[in-house]
């Protein structure tokens, strides 16, 4: 994957496309097409919750028309991966609120987490993001089960997060995310 630092989720995705498919280099482009289709669906079921139906439309033919993204699919990188991470993440803590089911607090936690594993410099992100809905729950009016949700949540997160750590400790001697030193 050349000299850029590359996570161990994207490179279990590359690694399951080869095994599937054999070592072939359109592998990982089709898998990055795969990951920017999701992320227009994505976005779509986002922007839906947030803008009219026909502005949540178009948010998403802008994302697949813009080439700044497109060109990402070409190019062996997790940037398409990760978008499809940060709107999972974004789309699970709004139906969390609509719903209030449990489910869409795993989701977030495991995209948030995943997203982490991705992009090592969101580690430092992890303990904002858990102060931030810590202080949400404080200075709003939850129930208990919200509580006990928010505590899955963060336990969800630390835990892989930690347990990533813990991995590239004992299989690398070291605790580091990836090559690139964070």
């Amino acid at each position: 994957f050349g000299l850029v630092p590359r996570s161990l989720i994207y490179s279990a995705f590359v690694a399951f496309g080869f095994l599937l498919f054999g070592i072939h280099i359109w592998v990982p482009w089709v898998m990055n097409l795969v990951f920017y289709c999701v992320s227009v669906f994505l976005l779509y079921c986002v922007a839906r919750r947030l803008l009219a139906e026909r502005y949540a439309f178009i948010s998403a033919v802008i994302l697949a028309c813009f080439w700044g993204v497109f060109e990402f699919v070409w190019i062996i990188n997790t940037e398409t991966f990760v978008l499809d991470l940060v709107l999972l993440f974004l789309l699970g803590l709004m139906k969390y609120r609509e719903t209030e089911l449990l489910r869409w607090v795993v989701i977030s936690g495991i995209s948030l987490a995943a997203l982490i594993e991705t992009k090592a410099i969101l580690y430092y992100f992890t303990f904002i993001a858990l102060g931030l809905l810590f202080y949400a729950f404080l200075i709003g009016t939850y129930k208990k089960k919200q509580w006990l949700h928010y505590g899955i949540f963060s336990l969800l997160l630390l835990g892989i997060v930690i347990g990533f750590r813990l991995l590239n400790y004992i299989h690398l001697g070291s605790m580091d995310f990836s090559r690139g030193g964070h």
